[in-house]
């Protein structure tokens, strides 16, 4: 028998492998890996998606892209990701898709599930709540280094509204995540819609004729590219910053490619996992801040 155990191993790997030694274990990891197909749900054959930019399109029309999807990734769980789908043909009022990024299949692809604001006032994921999530999976096609798209899109349950989609990676990175946002003042659709960020609180002026306080608090760990809004008030007379524990908003920090500094805060829609968004640039310096700056 043992014999006939060495001869089967010289048989499968080439190897000439002595009675009185031991086995070398690349000619073992060959015998076990004997007969494996490489297929993406083998091990080393997975998909991994880094953080960045990605551009998405359509299957059928490849030219040029519909979407962008951003993805930073999850500070408490390196398996996991954030993702946040726009328009590329968004404005200062858009409509976006806030994700929560899984491997499934064995690490053959990523699930990417709707994250939500629920009754509570608390960020959920769809998919851990319902067997009939409406989730996108991403998965690594074949053919990916011969084709504009390598990566696929699908939708289950009605993401996507059925169709096929691909992926790629940016290389131009029009947009990115950034780390907070860095101005005081910002300007949104129009010249009384401005926004002020002090420390860890925003206040938004001219929304709705109401004025409206927002405080800050990260999602995604310390970096500060994701936070949940809680509406809030200044306490005068104990002077400090009072908020409700109930999130209502979720607002992200975002850079151009050109370096342009964006404050989107994402208002949750009838639809689960979507959001309005509105974008908020910061304001311009005038011609007398040009001129005659305050501080010298």
């Amino acid at each position: 028998m043992k014999n006939l155990i060495l001869t089967l191993i010289v048989a499968l790997t080439g190897t000439v492998v002595h009675a009185t030694g031991s086995l070398p274990e690349t000619d073992l990891g060959k015998v076990y890996g004997t007969g494996v197909n490489n297929n993406p749900t083998a091990k080393g054959y997975g998909i991994s998606l880094n953080a960045g930019v990605y551009v998405i399109g359509s299957e059928k029309s490849k030219v040029h892209g519909t979407h962008y999807l951003v993805i930073d990734k999850y500070v408490n769980d390196s398996s996991r990701f954030f993702a946040l789908m726009v328009s590329q043909n968004g404005d200062r009022a858009s409509v976006g898709q806030f994700y929560m990024g899984k491997k499934i299949k064995n690490g053959a692809a990523v699930m990417l599930s709707p994250v939500f604001i629920d009754n509570n006032g608390n960020l959920a994921i769809e998919s851990e709540l319902s067997q009939r999530a409406a989730i996108i999976e991403i998965s690594l096609r074949a053919d990916a280094g011969k084709v504009r798209y390598p990566y696929l899109l699908q939708g289950h349950n009605g993401a996507l509204n059925g169709q096929l989609m691909g992926m790629r990676a940016s290389s131009k990175e029009p947009i990115r995540l950034a780390t907070g946002p860095s101005q005081t003042i910002f300007r949104g659709s129009n010249s009384d819609d401005n926004l002020v960020v002090s420390g860890s609180s925003v206040t938004l002026h001219g929304e709705s004729s109401m004025q409206q306080t927002f405080e800050l608090v990260g999602v995604n760990g310390d970096g500060g590219k994701i936070a949940a809004m809680l509406s809030g008030e200044f306490d005068t007379m104990g002077e400090y910053m009072t908020s409700d524990s109930a999130i209502s908003k979720v607002a992200f920090f975002m850079r151009t490619s050109s370096n342009k500094e964006l404050f989107v805060i994402a208002s949750p829609s009838y639809r689960v996992g979507q959001y309005s968004l509105k974008f908020y640039s910061p304001q311009s310096r005038s011609l007398v801040d040009f001129f005659f700056p305050g501080l010298e």
